[in-house]
C-alpha cells in the first residue's frame, strides 16, 4: 500500500488504502468500516466509480434517492456508478470491506461497461459470476 488512512467517527473506524503499481491502475483504494454504528442512517455521495462492498457483519438496509425500493445488503454487492446519494442503515455491528475501481478499472478486469450497472447496487454474483469468488 502507497498510503494508508484512518479515521473515526461515530462509532465506525474507517481505514482506507491505496494500492500500489500496479494494481492502482484499476483501483483507486480499499476501504474496511468496522464497529458499532452510532447513527441510524448514512450518506454514500455520488461518485464516477463502481464499488464492490463485501459485508462481513449484521444486514444493512440501502436505497438510493430517487429508487422506488430499497434493496438489503447482506453479502457482497457491486455499487454502480451514481448520480444521487445512497444511503445506508445498520441494523447492528457495521463490519464492510471493499474496493473502488477507477473509472475504467472496472470495465477493463470484467468486461463489463460500468455504465450498465450505473445508479444500480446488484448482488456481485449475479453481475461477476463466478469471478466474484476470486475477488
Amino acid at each position: 500500500m502507497q498510503t494508508v488512512h484512518e479515521i473515526q467517527q461515530e462509532g465506525i473506524r474507517f481505514i482506507i488504502g491505496i494500492p500500489d503499481y500496479p494494481l492502482n491502475l484499476w483501483v483507486d483504494h480499499f476501504f474496511v468500516s468496522y464497529g458499532n454504528p452510532g447513527f441510524s442512517q448514512k450518506r454514500v455521495f455520488p461518485n464516477n466509480n463502481v464499488d464492490i462492498f463485501f459485508n462481513l457483519g449484521s444486514l444493512n438496509k440501502g436505497k438510493l434517492e430517487h429508487a422506488t425500493h430499497g434493496f438489503d445488503f447482506k453479502d457482497t454487492v457491486v455499487s454502480g456508478l451514481r448520480s444521487s446519494f445512497m444511503s445506508i442503515s445498520p441494523t447492528g455491528s457495521f463490519d464492510i470491506a471493499g474496493m473502488r475501481f477507477k473509472l475504467s478499472g472496472f470495465s477493463s478486469l470484467f468486461d463489463i461497461p460500468a455504465i450498465e450497472i450505473a445508479n444500480e447496487n446488484l448482488c456481485a454474483y449475479d453481475v461477476l459470476g463466478t469471478e466474484a469468488n476470486r475477488i
